[in-house]
């Protein structure tokens, strides 16, 4: 008996395939295929929609469990890669834990602890004024490290800037290496505390090395010091120093000989080497 639908037998479609007219491959048209699929030119859809098969790798329009309008799965069902409706993007790895997000103007970093990074886009709203990208490093314990790299104004009133933050080395640091004659000169401003002796043991920022490259010691160091405590004692001596490839000592005393201890004393340095 032959069916009473031309099209379905029951819910089988019946024909190879039903198409729009005029219907032409990749170029106008739809067409809805007995083989499983099927070819439209645009479409509009109010739920989800899902490429792959779960548990396995596959990606998810609106999906409604999770709330976002696009979620990606790697083929252990793990999530790799999702954009919430706020716009913020997250890539995912699954192996570490390890984050990176995407958000308007920021791009952050997470080690699935509490290590955090950002690299951070402050735009100039003037001419006159000079847009900024800030590096920052923030651990769950300690210091948060930063690198900022300041633009030129538009109008060409300011320069760039590059201000670097490394320990307890904080100033303009890496714009102030220069070389001069066969001598590269390091400048860096360093605030610290001088222990129970009045000596001050900090890294100077200063990456010299020598003819194999190898890190080396700069051949001289001058610091201009300067007390930051109450009272202020002003400008002090320093009247004793060594140095190393990553760090230096110094001793401070103020101007009549007696030894600044436990003070906190701001530094002035410029490395040779």
């Amino acid at each position: 008996m032959g069916f009473r639908n031309p099209l379905v037998g029951g819910i089988t479609l019946v024909r190879s395939a039903i198409q729009s007219n005029p219907y032409v491959t990749g170029v106008s048209g739809w067409s809805i295929n007995r083989d499983g699929t099927a070819e439209f030119n645009s479409g509009t859809f109010r739920g989800s929609i899902q490429v792959g098969n779960a548990p396995g790798q596959r990606f998810i329009v609106n999906n409604t469990a999770t709330g976002d309008p696009l979620d990606i799965y790697d083929s252990s069902n793990h999530l790799v890669f999702s954009i919430n409706a706020h716009g913020v993007a997250d890539a995912i790895d699954p192996s570490t834990g390890h984050i990176a997000r995407m958000t308007q103007g920021q791009l952050q970093l997470n080690d699935g602890g509490n290590n955090d990074a950002a690299l951070l886009m402050l735009p100039a709203s003037t001419t006159a004024q000079r847009s900024e990208v800030d590096i920052i490093m923030s651990p769950p314990v300690g210091v948060t490290y930063t690198l900022r790299l300041i633009g030129g104004s538009d109008d060409g009133s300011k320069g760039p800037t590059l201000v670097g933050q490394e320990r307890n080395v904080q100033g303009a640091i890496l714009q102030s290496d220069q070389t001069v004659g066969n001598n590269l000169i390091h400048a860096a401003a360093i605030t610290g505390t001088t222990d129970a002796s009045g000596f001050l043991i900090f890294n100077h920022g200063a990456t010299f090395k020598d003819a194999t490259g190898a890190p080396a010691a700069p051949s001289m160091i001058f610091c201009q010091v300067h007390d930051t405590g109450t009272p202020t004692f002003g400008d002090v001596d320093i009247i004793d120093g060594s140095i190393t490839a990553t760090q230096a000592k110094v001793f401070c005393s103020q101007f009549n000989g007696v030894a600044r201890t436990g003070a906190t004393v701001k530094f002035w340095i410029l490395c040779i080497g």
